[in-house]
């Protein structure tokens, strides 16, 4: 993915879960009303992660067939809207996350069941690029895949003598690249997905390693009690690796970027935030944390409300965020520079109709979901007191 040389408009897009990380309660019903409602939103790219331990087996090169033909339903409804998918090979490197990984998988340093096992012994590091070339065969002939993400946010923290996890890393980026490219007829790119706080920009890896990289991936989050600072990493970290990745002719994405749902203010805000930062500085895509429709509770950083697949105001944020500047303010449905009292009794009059129906109003439909309903109430809440 080479950066162009004139501004253009953010690529927009959503990092898609599902509970169990297999994909089985995502019916073609519900892929077909998420992926609709999200092409008509300005959504044109939609991450699918494949978690190493839903796709193999706990016994070594036995591997699940189920995740992949969901994976190829998602593939096929995507194909059928226009839509664009990223398949994921996501890691978690953290010691916790044994849940990640096949039981077979043991670092021979600890004899812990970890993912840096792939780094620390050259036997798991073949199992994993085994599970890699089984993913790709399998899934290479769909059009609709846009990228492969080799790896997310890898990191590292014990040291042991005679052992470069930073080389074996950066080693394995490019032995997984070649061989994706050799198994992918389509030539699709390759990213990894770094943590900013993790990354060559913190000084995790060489700067050097994403030459071999077609684009580059950072998942940045903000602080949420101060928008001027990261949760993890610094602005500045971020800054350098938009400067660096566009000297090289190369495309920088936010591969995951949010906030938690506690507060949907906060929320919203926060994305706010962040594509202020991302139009300044000419970020190439945006992939949202997180949409998850079949168990919306799970995920708390969910810009999903309800297993209806209703949005959550902070949706829209990401929905709009290409549009031109025009003065006027969300949640503003009277047209008089402020949210107030009338919006909220346009959205009440209106209240419980559809679009089609009798009484149904478009300008109370808040959302733009064709209904006027809670959630209408909720957008409007959510701006309340804002002015331009």
């Amino acid at each position: 993915m080479p950066a162009e040389a004139a501004q253009q408009k953010i690529r927009l897009g959503v990092n898609y879960l599902s509970d169990g990380n297999a994909y089985s309660d995502t019916t073609n019903a519900i892929l077909t009303r998420d992926f609709t409602f999200f092409k008509n939103n300005n959504v044109t790219d939609v991450m699918i992660r494949l978690v190493w331990s839903a796709v193999e087996s706990d016994i070594q090169g036995v591997y699940e067939t189920s995740i992949i033909n969901n994976v190829k339903r998602a593939l096929t409804v995507a194909d059928g809207l226009g839509l664009k998918i990223h398949i994921s090979f996501w890691t978690h490197f953290q010691e916790y996350a044994t849940w990640s990984v096949p039981a077979y998988v043991r670092d021979p340093y600890t004899g812990k069941q970890l993912t840096l096992a792939i780094v620390r012994s050259n036997g798991m590091k073949q199992a994993w690029l085994n599970m890699v070339k089984y993913v790709v065969t399998q899934l290479q002939p769909y059009r609709a895949i846009a990228a492969w993400h080799i790896m997310n946010e890898p990191m590292y923290w014990d040291t042991f003598s005679g052992l470069d996890q930073k080389a074996n890393f950066q080693t394995l980026w490019r032995e997984a690249a070649s061989l994706i490219k050799n198994l992918d007829s389509y030539d699709r790119p390759c990213t990894v997905r770094f943590a900013i706080a993790d990354s060559p920009w913190s000084g995790e890896f060489d700067l050097s390693s994403i030459n071999s990289l077609d684009f580059v991936g950072v998942n940045v989050y903000v602080d949420l009690k101060n928008f001027d600072r990261l949760a993890w990493g610094s602005w500045s970290m971020v800054h350098q690796a938009i400067r660096d990745t566009h000297a090289r002719s190369k495309q920088i994405w936010w591969t995951e970027f949010g906030a938690w749902n506690d507060d949907l203010a906060v929320q919203d805000d926060a994305f706010k935030a962040m594509f202020d930062v991302a139009k300044a500085e000419s970020v190439d895509g945006v992939m949202a944390w997180a949409w998850q429709s079949n168990d919306p509770s799970a995920e708390r950083y969910n810009i999903c409300m309800d297993s209806s697949g209703h949005a959550a105001p902070a949706f829209y944020e990401l929905a709009t965020s290409n549009n031109p500047p025009t003065g006027s303010v969300p949640g503003d449905l009277d047209g008089d520079g402020e949210v107030g009292l009338f919006d909220m009794a346009i959205v009440s009059t209106s209240f419980n109709s559809h679009d089609g129906e009798p009484g149904y109003n478009r300008v109370a439909d808040a959302n733009g979901d064709g209904w006027v309903d809670l959630f209408d109430l909720v957008f409007v809440s959510v701006h309340f007191g804002e002015h331009g």
